[in-house]
């Protein structure tokens, strides 16, 4: 999503892809149930200029830790 200029929506217990979403700056961190989810999706859905916000800053901060395709199968790789 981030690569992609759109914000991240993860669960609380989702692991390192947390590392990238800031709550309401870079997407949404929600509890793992499908009420919360769907808040988000609502929310999302009714406010396009935070959406837009959030995936340009979401894919800033994507650049800025220099994540990519490459430098992560170079990482897993010996």
């Amino acid at each position: 999503a981030a690569a992609a200029k759109k914000p991240i929506i993860s669960a609380s217990d989702s692991g390192g892809v947390l590392g990238l979403v800031r709550h309401k700056e870079t997407g949404w961190i929600c509890e793992p149930d499908s009420f919360s989810l769907a808040e988000v999706f609502n929310e999302a859905s009714r406010d396009n200029t935070s959406v837009h916000s959030m995936g340009r800053a979401a894919n800033k901060l994507w650049l800025d830790m220099g994540i990519s395709w490459p430098t992560t199968i170079e990482r897993l790789l010996p």
